[in-house]
């Protein structure tokens, strides 16, 4: 299931352009030729799993992973089955990035 994701670094600044004229107090939101920019955030793919259990031939409710995976520029995802540990199934996938610790999350930082 393709998805799209935000870096983590845009600098959200409510007071950009903010000018210093007390008579006339004004911001970039206020201004039409640079508020296209500020609503503008540059996105990367990746990738997030959908599933649905098969049960006596009737389809369960569909699933899909709370967290997406984040793919290289130009790269075609592809996933491959690692195996099965009792019920969790297992997976990798090929053009996934590793996924880095950041200021959201900082204890992510695992491949």
């Amino acid at each position: 299931m393709g998805s799209r994701y935000y870096d983590d670094e845009v600098n959200q600044d409510a007071d950009r352009g903010i000018t210093t004229d007390p008579d006339n107090p004004q911001s970039d939101w206020h201004r039409k030729d640079k508020l296209p920019g500020l609503l503008h955030w540059g996105s990367k793919p990746m990738v997030r799993l959908a599933w649905c259990r098969l049960h006596n031939g009737e389809l369960q409710q569909p699933g899909r992973s709370f967290e997406g995976v984040r793919i290289a520029n130009g790269t075609e995802p592809k996933l491959h089955y690692s195996g099965r540990a009792d019920d969790p199934l297992s997976f990798r996938i090929d053009g996934g990035l590793r996924l880095l610790a950041t200021r959201h999350n900082p204890t992510r930082d695992n491949p």
